[in-house]
């Protein structure tokens, strides 16, 4: 059944999209066996083999542990560029890195161009190592909104762990709802202020376990005061599937005259996910898509007068 879904899913894109102009001879690059923490990058050969000139918008990595050269550019034709891709393995230890970039061209005309980075990561196994998501956490000055960090430890009798936080914060610890991976056990780790602060305050969040090489992880935590808005909702979330949209509403705080600010931006953390706006009676209506499928956690910067007054945290599940 899973099967068919997918050939019909590549028969229903086939028919939405034109099949691309741009050549890469090898798009495939498999680095066979690499050591965890090894940067490994590839230049890829990317031709225009239309007769007219095309303009690639943007080139999207699916995963945050990728880098990029090149974003937007034009070639016209038979004209070749090189785009290189580099990928961190850090954290990826007993597994297989398959990630990809998308090579899109503007319009809707033409399917992706997309590039593959293969490895086999030697190294401890997520089965054998503390993981905390994500590895520092800005958080706002209210005391009534939670916070949470997701903790994978492995699912073995022996292994303990503790948690220690900044006297200015309280944690809760719930296993979490996410536990899919054999091996693993996955707890949320529930962060609250014990009152309002109203100034920025620096702290740590320490992990011990007696697991070795993992006996003590740091996790920077940073208080910033109140935001001057009200985001509603305050987080989103993504399911694995591309193109999906979601609305949030921003709105000055009570006591805020306006918006702040006379220059807003808004700037997303990672190039799968798209933002557009407009101001309409003093409040701003975002649009958030995620153009590809991402992992992990990321974030929507809010600006003010290039000065960061607030984040909206996003979770792809």
């Amino acid at each position: 059944m899973k099967l068919t879904s997918i050939i019909l899913a590549a028969l229903f894109a086939s028919a939405l999209w034109a099949e691309s102009p741009l050549l890469c001879e090898n798009p495939l690059k498999d680095f066979g066996v690499i050591d965890e923490g090894q940067k490994i990058s590839h230049i890829f050969a990317v031709k225009n083999i239309s007769t007219k000139a095309i303009s690639i918008d943007r080139v999207i990595p699916s995963c945050g542990c990728m880098i990029t050269s090149k974003n937007e550019f034009k070639l016209e034709p038979n004209e070749s560029t090189d785009i290189k891709v580099e990928v961190n393995s850090s954290g990826f230890g007993g597994l297989t890195i398959l990630k990809t970039v998308s090579v899109c061209i503007s319009g809707d005309e033409y399917a992706p161009l997309v590039l593959t980075i293969k490895a086999e990561v030697e190294g401890i196994p997520p089965e054998r190592r503390i993981v905390v998501i994500p590895r520092e956490k800005t958080i706002i000055g209210d005391s009534r909104k939670r916070y949470v960090l997701s903790l994978q430890v492995p699912a073995d009798p022996n292994i303990e762990f503790s948690i220690d936080v900044p006297e200015w914060l309280v944690y809760s610890l719930q296993k979490s709802k996410y536990n899919d991976f054999p091996g693993i056990v996955n707890w949320d780790i529930n962060l609250f202020l014990k009152k309002d602060e109203s100034k920025k305050l620096d702290g740590n969040l320490i992990i011990y376990s007696n697991i070795p090489l993992f006996e003590k992880i740091t996790v920077p935590i940073q208080i910033v005061p109140e935001s001057l808005l009200t985001i509603t909702p305050y987080m989103i979330s993504f399911d694995n599937e591309p193109n999906q949209i979601r609305d949030i509403v921003i709105r000055p705080n009570k006591g805020v005259k306006g918006l702040p600010g006379k220059t807003l931006e808004i700037r997303p953390s990672q190039e799968c996910l798209k933002t557009s706006w407009i101001i309409d009676n003093n409040e701003i209506r975002l649009k958030v898509s995620n153009k590809s499928c991402c992992t992990g956690f990321g974030k929507i910067e809010i600006l003010a007068d290039n000065e960061l007054i607030s984040t909206i945290p996003v979770v792809f599940k």
